[in-house]
């Protein structure tokens, strides 16, 4: 790259609404490298900035696979080299800059590249729960990132992998993923199925990754006294939690949402290795792929969720 080039760079001007501009291409600093954008993960949790929270203009995009193309002084990646990257945000741009260490160097494909952000989170929340060998663990919640937590909790070794999906298409992915069984929180009980495949044992943890109510009035009949619950989903506003009931059961609550820069910088050297092994198979769900052109496209149906729908990948 040389002085005075300039790039794409989509930014979110007001709800529901990318705008492409064209931006100079960072110089990056001393210790920082610049790394041209393979590919970028649409996350969840930046859903509600699409819908309007938060303030405009804004720079979204964190699940970065990249290629490393220029060093500034001190910086130690080596040009060339494919690499995951951990961003906060200005991952929908052809170029970004970012510090040295924070790029993970992995010669697999870029889908796979762009997945080791979101892999480093489920992994830090399942070894936060840090379930033993022979547990019953119950998953709620089959979106994207409740099929990696119930892929690496199937690592564990369970004697039961129950997941509890409304929709129809996720619950068959699940089975597809190893589940041993699977729940239609609107039809059915997650606790009494678990009961009923368990000797009539509760569940030992309970995973919540739908961030949403309903798993929450769901999980006190799930888990056993003593449990741990596990809150990965992601959660804004107030919810109604029967605190006196979790006391009673003397739960343990496990909030798997971390800020501890090292501990994110483990899971994302973890999930690398993960992913460089091949132990996880993540073919399967990447299911939508877009241009840059089409992020506003991508954020519509990763909201809309159409059958099949499990996760968006912004291409360039």
């Amino acid at each position: 790259m040389t002085c005075g080039e300039t790039m794409r760079s989509a930014v979110l001007t007001a709800p529901k609404r990318f705008e492409l501009e064209e931006r100079p291409v960072p110089a990056p600093r001393p210790g920082e490298v610049l790394v041209r954008v393979d590919a970028c993960g649409v996350c969840a949790s930046d859903y509600e900035s699409w819908l309007g929270q938060g303030d405009f203009p804004c720079l979204l995009g964190h699940e970065v696979a990249g290629t490393v193309v220029a060093r500034g002084r001190g910086a130690t990646a080596a040009e060339g080299d494919p690499v995951a990257v951990w961003a906060a945000g200005r991952g929908y741009a052809d170029f970004l800059a970012v510090a040295d260490g924070e790029c993970y160097p992995t010669a697999r494909g870029a889908s796979e590249r762009a997945l080791a952000e979101p892999v480093s989170c489920a992994l830090n929340a399942v070894q936060l729960a840090n379930p033993a060998a022979g547990d019953a663990i119950v998953v709620f919640g089959a979106g994207f990132l409740g099929s990696l937590v119930q892929l690496l909790a199937r690592l564990r070794g369970p004697r039961l992998l129950v997941v509890v999906e409304p929709r129809a298409d996720a619950r068959a992915r699940a089975l597809e993923l190893g589940a041993d069984a699977v729940c239609d929180p609107a039809g059915g009980d997650p606790g009494q199925l678990v009961r009923e495949l368990n000797g009539g044992r509760a569940a030992d943890v309970c995973f919540e990754v739908t961030g949403a109510q309903r798993a929450l009035d769901q999980v006190g009949s799930t888990l056993r006294d003593h449990g741990k619950l596990v809150l990965v989903g992601f959660h804004r506003g107030r919810r109604d939690v029967p605190l006196g009931e979790w006391n009673w059961h003397a739960f343990d609550l496990l909030n798997a949402h971390f800020r501890d820069p090292a501990i994110i910088r483990s899971g994302m050297r973890g999930a690398v290795i993960l992913i460089e092994s091949g132990v996880l198979d993540l073919g399967t769900l990447v299911s939508h792929r877009y241009p840059l052109e089409r992020v506003g496209d991508a954020f519509a149906d990763g909201i809309a969720k159409p059958d099949g729908f499990v996760k968006a990948l912004i291409e360039l």
